[in-house]
């Protein structure tokens, strides 16, 4: 599986990070 964590590591600062850490909890 893809690995969200990690990638919101690299990602910087958006909204959409935002909607997907709420998402994940």
């Amino acid at each position: 599986m893809f690995d969200f964590k990690a990638q919101l590591k690299i990602l910087p600062d958006k909204p959409g990070v935002y909607l997907m850490k709420n998402s994940l909890g």
